[in-house]
């Protein structure tokens, strides 16, 4: 097995990374997770991460949020060459859109008519405000307790939680990535990874 170290923005990118390599990764296992404290920290030590791709290959999750572009990212982010041994992905907006493009099992999960799901995922401009949104109308009334925010705070007490949960017991990539091109792509660079060493 290839150990390989992830680096992510947060715990739901955790997960997420973590099941697509159970699950598409093959001969990949992952060692250390770093990171967890948005994308500054990540910015700020990403040549310390290519440098250490050298020894241990390193895979790399942000999310665009309201930056431009990935390409325009990638350029502002990677003043050096980018290891070989280093993948650096760019969820479109967010990891959670990757969530809601399987929107057979995100709706049924959320108790909502896939209709109200859109399919181009990529173009909803804040994928965690949409869920939140879609579980306020939600008949699932535990599950509008842990997502929906309450005095003042940014997401519901229990949010990671019931979507990891999602993530990890109900989230259908196959079927996602029909409807993420950033998705797609990530998934394609983990499945083909070749490592130099």
């Amino acid at each position: 097995m290839l150990k390989m170290n992830i680096v992510v923005e947060d715990y739901l990118s955790e997960i997420v990374l973590r099941k697509i390599i159970r699950q598409h990764g093959q001969r990949i296992t992952v060692g250390g997770c770093f990171g967890k404290k948005g994308f500054p920290f990540i910015q700020s030590n990403l040549a310390v991460f290519n440098r250490a791709s050298e020894l241990t290959p390193h895979l790399i999750l942000t999310d665009l949020d309201d930056r431009k572009c990935a390409p325009a990212l990638i350029r502002a982010w990677f003043p050096f060459i980018k290891n070989k041994n280093l993948i650096f992905r760019i969820a479109v907006k967010e990891v959670e859109a990757w969530l809601i493009a399987d929107r057979k099992s995100f709706s049924k999960y959320m108790g909502v008519g896939e209709r109200v799901i859109p399919v181009k995922v990529e173009v909803i401009g804040d994928p965690k405000k949409f869920i939140i949104d879609t579980a306020r109308r939600s008949p699932k009334m535990k599950l509008r307790d842990s997502i929906v925010p309450r005095d003042g705070a940014a997401v519901g007490p229990d949010y990671n939680s019931v979507m990891a949960l999602f993530a990890n017991k109900h989230w259908n990539i196959d079927a996602a990535i029909k409807n993420s091109n950033s998705l797609k792509r990530a998934v394609g660079n983990i499945k083909n990874f070749q490592s130099t060493h």
